[in-house]
């Protein structure tokens, strides 16, 4: 797809119930130049930006965008799926996943920014009984009550080189949120500068157990109780080559 901003059922649209979905054997590379006839080894995603956007209706008014920029609900997505060099923005998922939803399903995304996205819970990503696979994709100024850069629901995602930035939440897991036995795996992950209302400024845990590897957390808020950097709760995470720095919270 060439650099550009498309939005889900085109520019006339205002339904905010329509999203992008991914299919399962088709793999969609954004970052190419809008004239020529590029082939993939010269695209460039940041300097041929292409934006899936959930702006729809009124320009800049985020009470009438669309609920979800991708929804992949039920559509039974396996590693098949790509989902490559593209910028999500711009949501108002008024209940799960402004971003991206994923329900039974674990596409591949890679080289994606998530940012400006919001939702009740997971404002950038929404997993519940899904486990995508995430390569260097950043997660930034996405807000939600719950998970505002990414929530996980009985879901074990694996990320790798990704960043969660300036993300906040309203209550718990500013950058991630894990509950009801999700296990995500993260390596070569930065938390910084994320804010919890309450408590995991970076990471939530509950019930849950991911394992991180030479992941660091710098700069982040866990509000009023606490957990600035991680918070825990009936959880066991397991932490190899991980860094902690200047981040603040009431306890922890």
């Amino acid at each position: 797809m060439a650099a550009g901003t498309y939005k889900p059922g085109g520019d006339a649209n205002t339904d905010q119930s329509v999203s992008f979905s991914m299919k399962n054997g088709v793999a969609i590379y954004g970052g190419f130049a809008n004239s020529g006839s590029p082939v993939l080894a010269e695209r460039n995603p940041t300097t041929f930006a292409t934006v899936l956007s959930g702006d729809i209706g009124e320009p800049n008014n985020n009470g009438d965008n669309s609920y979800h920029v991708i929804s992949n609900d039920g559509n039974k997505l396996n590693a098949t799926a790509v989902l490559d060099g593209f910028v999500v923005t711009g949501s108002n998922g008024g209940d799960y996943g402004g971003g991206m939803y994923n329900s039974g399903s674990s596409p591949s995304v890679a080289n994606c920014v998530f940012q400006g996205n919001t939702a009740s819970e997971g404002g950038g990503m929404y997993n519940t009984s899904s486990s995508p696979t995430l390569n260097n994709c950043v997660f930034q100024t996405n807000t939600a009550s719950v998970g505002g850069g990414m929530s996980n629901d009985n879901s074990s995602p694996t990320l790798t080189g990704c960043s969660f930035r300036n993300n906040q939440s309203d209550s718990y897991g500013g950058g991630m949120n894990n509950f009801n036995t999700s296990n995500p795996t993260l390596i070569n992950c930065l938390f910084q500068d994320n804010s919890g209302g309450f408590y995991g400024g970076g990471i939530n845990n509950e019930s849950s157990n991911p394992v991180l590897t030479n992941c660091s957390f710098q700069t982040n808020s866990g509000g009023l109780i606490g957990g600035g950097a991680i918070y825990n709760s009936s959880s066991n995470p397991v932490l190899t080559n991980c860094s902690f720095q200047a981040n603040t919270g009431d306890d922890g």
